[in-house]
């Protein structure tokens, strides 16, 4: 299924469930009826007009800034840019004068409104708030009208056509009018909410439309086609035929290449334009590109929790048993994000017609003011991809401190927050205090150019790409930049070759989620390293030293990765002073817990390095960082005699 059967087919559904025109309030967004269109109300840019059942005038004002307004359209003036087609019914005002200079509407828009009040008389259709509308604006008085409410105004200035509103210039003839009606049985009601009056449009210009039928390429039904399709926002149009050199040496004419019916191309973009607007299934990675997501059967869902960071928890089983997810269980070794669970599992009842849910994944990006386009689309089963984002986020979990409960807890962070992390920088204290992040980071090209490729390695199922795994190792070698930051960098780079030494079978999960790994040269490294910090931050800690100090697995970081055997020699003389500290308060035990596991990895290392030709030379890889993170989280692990968890101590946390 293309991208446009997708949008189709949710449009579809949305008004299977009576969900089109519906808005929740006046500043809410909503999916648009097809021959109407919509926007944004912004300040002194907006006039309705309130009418009684009559049509007699009542009052006017300008609309508050953010109310979402729904107008119709018809199929010239949906895609205008040079041509001056008016609206059928509200528009500015220069569109519906024949003359900015007189009160007379074009003869265009004195068609529609009479076309339309014909239609409605011929069809018997009950609808008194277009009576209302047609008997006000044949009075012809629409200007007159906002010229005197206005006027009467004491804080406002009319010269000729201009107002003065606290030193603002407004051209009266620049105003978008709209209506609403007073009636005794429904209450005062605009256009945009007159679900009715939406209605009575859509049948009315439908009757209008006598264009050849064709086959539309989308649908796969007869109905009248189109080649100048309305814009998404702005002048952006998503689907253009403006340029010829695109077709030309095939075919003659744009409409030979793809047919596209009326109410098909009106579907899309108005349902494309909800997705764009509303918060709950936009992700805006830049100012110019946007990740949009949703489930083509169930517009209730809010796809922000898919891209959060993600606790990952031991649940046993699915919560939605009738779904086949046959083998996700064993592949995940019962590890589960129970939101994004939680996300897919939806409404458990689907109309018939629509048992095959999909989930759909877009890329948008706005190269310039007049286009929209499509980065990157998906659509996968509720199941598989239910399965895909899981496994994401379980291979990504690292374990992390839970300030809020202080308890260790497995967390996936999020993709934004890994982009960031490798190609962003620190932030200041006064920013990150501003900010959701400690990084930052400035370039939308290589923020959304990096979030798309973590996107169709999720959605795809693909291995981590190598030179972000490089990039995550090179960044964690460079531990001073972080300063006291280095937890939380530590967790977003152990994530990444975490989920790489899944994806290329070197780290495995066992049946209690445990990590199984084999122990390479670079992980010994990076154990005993960890091992030696831990030592001297709790000789430091013992002594009642100051814990913010340098210590000397810190001082020696960088140079460790190229001559980790001469290093680790330098800190096990450094370490001596700490571990006689140790003795001297009590801490025989951990002293001897420590040196046995010592000489177990050297014992290791040993066996390793016997056969290498030349071992000062040879570095450490990303395996280091992975075996220091997990010898450092087992270290702050203290065991009861049952061998049970306790609290976990960091030591870090108290700096």
């Amino acid at each position: 299924m293309s991208l446009l059967q997708s949008l189709l087919k949710t449009y579809d559904y949305a008004e299977q469930l009576n969900l089109v025109g519906i808005c929740s309030d006046s500043s809410s967004a909503c999916i648009v009826p097809i021959y109407h269109d919509s926007f944004s109300s912004s300040k002194y840019k907006v006039y309705e007009i309130l009418l009684d059942e009559n049509g007699n005038y009542i009052s006017g004002d300008f609309l508050p800034p953010g109310e979402f307004l729904i107008f119709p359209v018809t199929t010239k003036s949906a895609s205008r840019t040079q041509n001056k087609e008016p609206r059928p019914l509200c528009d500015k005002l220069f569109y519906m004068l024949n003359d900015v200079k007189s009160c007379e509407f074009s003869p265009t828009y004195e068609n529609y409104i009479d076309g339309c009040y014909q239609y409605l008389v011929e069809n018997k259709v009950k609808c008194p708030s277009y009576r209302a509308i047609y008997k006000y604006l044949k009075k012809k008085s629409l200007k007159s009208d906002i010229i005197k409410e206005i006027g009467e105004n004491p804080d406002t200035k009319i010269d000729n056509d201009n107002i003065m509103i606290k030193r603002k210039k407004i051209d009266i003839n620049k105003l978008f009018i709209s209506f609403a009606v007073r009636t005794k049985e429904r209450g005062v009601i605009t256009t945009s909410r007159d679900v009715e009056l939406h209605r009575l449009y859509i049948n009315y210009l439908k009757s209008l439309d006598e264009t050849d039928q064709e086959i539309c390429d989308v649908s796969g039904t007869k109905m009248p086609c189109i080649t100048k399709h309305k814009s998404l926002f702005d002048t952006r149009k998503l689907i253009s035929s403006n340029i010829d050199w695109f077709y030309k040496g095939r075919f003659n004419k744009e409409n030979q290449i793809f047919h596209i019916g009326v109410e098909v191309s009106q579907k899309i973009h108005n349902l494309l334009a909800y997705l764009i607007n509303n918060r709950c299934y936009n992700w805006q990675i830049s100012e110019s590109a946007s990740v949009l997501s949703w489930m083509t059967t169930d517009l209730s869902r809010d796809s922000r929790i898919l891209w959060q960071d993600h606790i990952i928890e031991n649940q046993g089983e699915l919560l939605d048993s009738d779904l086949d997810y046959s083998d996700i269980d064993d592949f995940l070794g019962g590890k589960r994000a129970q939101k994004i669970n939680s996300y897919f599992s939806g409404q458990k009842f689907l109309k018939q017609g629509f048992y095959d849910e999909n989930f759909c994944i877009l890329f948008l990006e706005t190269n310039s003011k007049g286009r929209v386009s499509v980065r990157h689309f998906e659509k996968f089963k509720q199941a598989e991809a239910n399965f895909n984002i899981q496994k994401w986020y379980v291979d990504l979990a690292v374990r992390k401190k839970d300030k809020k409960e202080n308890k260790m807890i497995n967390v996936a962070p999020s993709i934004e927050k890994l982009v960031t992390f490798l190609y962003g920088r620190l932030q200041s204290e006064k920013e990150i205090n501003s900010s959701n992040d400690i990084f930052t980071l400035k370039s939308d090209a290589i923020k959304k150019n990096f979030i798309e490729r973590f996107l169709i390695c999720l959605i795809r199922r693909q291995k981590m790409p190598d030179d972000i795994v490089q990039r995550a190792t090179n960044n964690l070698f460079n531990r001073h930049v972080y300063g006291k930051y280095w937890n939380e960098a530590l967790w977003r780079g152990v994530s990444i070759i975490k989920k790489h030494k899944i994806d290329i079978g070197e780290l495995k999960v066992g049946k209690k989620g445990e990590l199984i790994m084999e122990e390479s040269r670079s992980f010994l490294y990076g154990r005993l390293v960890a091992i030696y910090e831990k030592i001297e931050k709790e000789a430091v800690y013992v002594s009642g030293n100051d814990l913010k100090a340098k210590t000397n697995v810190e001082t020696y970081w960088q140079m460790i990765r190229i001559r980790p055997l001469r290093l680790v020699n330098i800190l096990a003389d450094r370490i001596l002073p700490y571990r006689e500290t140790l003795i001297k308060k009590g801490r025989e035990k951990r002293v001897f817990y420590f040196d046995n596991l010592l000489t177990e990895i050297y014992a290791k290392l040993y066996e390793i390095e016997k056969n290498l030709s030349n071992i000062q030379s040879e570095r450490v890889g990303d395996d280091f960082i992975f075996g220091y993170h997990i010898q450092r989280q087992e270290l702050y692990l203290r065991k009861q005699n049952n061998d049970k968890e306790e609290e976990y101590v960091d030591l870090e946390e108290s700096k």
